[in-house]
Formats: C-alpha cells, sequence, structure tokens
C-alpha cells in the first residue's frame, strides 16, 4: 500500500487518502469528482466569455457613483425620519431607509469581492464605508464571506453556514441546543441564525481560530462599527 495526496481548497491544504487493491471505487469516484469539477470551470469560463464586454468591465468612477448615489440617500432618509416637517413623511422616510441600508450592503459585497471598482483599494475604502451603516466589519465578512464560505462551500467545520449533523451528533446536543438548530432550519429562524450565530459569532466575535488573518484591520473595522 501507499499513499496519495489530494488537494483540497483554495489554500492548497493536503490530506492522505489511503490506497490498496480494494480501493478500486474510491479512485473512481475522485476522478469523476475532478472531472466535474474541471466541466463546472469550463462551462463558467464559457458563460463569462459570452457576456457581452460593456457588463464585465468595472469603472472606477460608474462603481463610485452608484456608492455616492446611495450614501447621499441614505443620509438624507436618515435625517429626514427627524427634520421632514410632516409626521408622515417622516414614517416615509423611516421605512424607506433600511431599503437603502441593504443597497449599500449590496455594493459593500460587489466591492469586497473586488467588483465594483477597477482599484483594489478603492474597493476596500467604499466596502468598508458601504458596510458601516449596516453595522458590518469589513475585514470579518471579507473573511467569513469570501475565504471560508466561497472557498469552502459545505466543507463541514470551515463553511460557517448551517453546518450538518448526523443523528449521533444532534442528538449529543443539549437540549437547548437542539432546540435552538430546529429553530434555526425554518424560514423564520433564518434571520435568527445570521444575527446569533454568524453576526456576532463570525463577524464581532469569533473564535481566534476563525477569525481574518488580518489582525490589525479586524481590530480596526470592529472599532469602526462600534463607533459608527
Amino acid at each position: 500500500m501507499h499513499f496519495r495526496l489530494l488537494p483540497l481548497g483554495r489554500a492548497g491544504t493536503i490530506s492522505t487518502v489511503k490506497r490498496s487493491s480494494g480501493s478500486a471505487a474510491v479512485l473512481q469516484a475522485d476522478s469523476a469528482t475532478r472531472q466535474t469539477a474541471s466541466t463546472a470551470e469550463d462551462a463558467a469560463r464559457a458563460w463569462r466569455a459570452h457576456l457581452p464586454a460593456e457588463l464585465r468591465r468595472r469603472s472606477d468612477l460608474y462603481g463610485t457613483a452608484i456608492f455616492a448615489a446611495s450614501a447621499v440617500l441614505y443620509i438624507g432618509t436618515f435625517l429626514g425620519m427627524f427634520l421632514l416637517p410632516t409626521w408622515w413623511l417622516q414614517l416615509a422616510a423611516l421605512l424607506t431607509n433600511p431599503i437603502i441600508i441593504g443597497a449599500l450592503f449590496v455594493i459593500g459585497h460587489d466591492a469586497c469581492h473586488g467588483v465594483l471598482v477597477r482599484r483594489g483599494w478603492l474597493n476596500r475604502l467604499l466596502g468598508r464605508l458601504a458596510m458601516l451603516p449596516a453595522w458590518h466589519p469589513f475585514t470579518s465578512w471579507a473573511h467569513a464571506h469570501n475565504t471560508m464560505h466561497h472557498g469552502w462551500t459545505n466543507f463541514k467545520g470551515r463553511h460557517p453556514d448551517f453546518s450538518p449533523f448526523t443523528k449521533a451528533e444532534f442528538d449529543a446536543l443539549p437540549r437547548w441546543r437542539q432546540w435552538l438548530e430546529r429553530a434555526y432550519r425554518n424560514p423564520l429562524g433564518i434571520g435568527l441564525f445570521y444575527t446569533v450565530d454568524f453576526y456576532f459569532w463570525r463577524l464581532l466575535f469569533p473564535r481566534p481560530e476563525q477569525r481574518s488573518p488580518y489582525r490589525l484591520f479586524f481590530h480596526l473595522d470592529r472599532g469602526l462599527v462600534a463607533s459608527f
């Protein structure tokens, strides 16, 4: 018998797979997985190549203008909640403001992926500012979303969302945690899960091993959110 090294994920982490005379099914499955991944990557490249060039071109001016327009609307509706002359206008501003916060968050999401504008530093600057009204620290979000969510999708122990349990694992949980996990896994519980398990324990107060490797910016961004 001997061992073969398999790459796992983008970070280049490796694991060993034991090979023996009875491992033909494992090798076939591994070959099929690689072929499927290659086919999916080729299909994605072909799909992107057929997109109109103007839809794939990043622009510092256009991206910044989208952010600026949304920021003006956010500031306007925020001030309008207090300064508009009638209660119904104040109510309209109150109802509109969260929508603008959501729009800014989407802009921050795209900046975090590096596609809002062309320059990396400008993406990071606009992304930080866009996520502030939603009280999301940029560095924590980049690590949890870009690295762990997109880089380790469905990898148990790494992917931050809705880790599955075996029957034995679920039965071993405390009764209160079983109830909480059941509450998470229904349409009304998604917001509860995001607030408790993702926002507080992944973005604001993650365990040391779950933190971004950019520790200085991790702490600075949390302080920026706290002071906003």
